[in-house]
């Protein structure tokens, strides 16, 4: 039979920062974005998740444990 095992892996970050608008925080958000390097995200928190389907019978054998 023909299996597919599906993983994902997800990292995040949490930048705290002050402004003095909502649309200052807008703005200097959108910087921060942008301008953060991948490599950052290394130091982040890790979630990891996978699920197991099989493809002739079109069932899933387990599902994001």
């Amino acid at each position: 039979m023909n299996y597919c095992l599906t993983m994902e892996q997800t990292r995040r970050i949490a930048v705290w920062f002050d402004a003095d608008s909502d649309e200052e925080a807008e703005k200097k958000a959108r910087e921060i974005y942008h301008n953060t390097p991948s490599k950052d995200f290394e130091a982040g928190d890790d979630e990891r998740d996978c699920a197991l389907s099989n493809r002739d019978t079109n069932t899933m054998v387990f599902d994001w444990s």
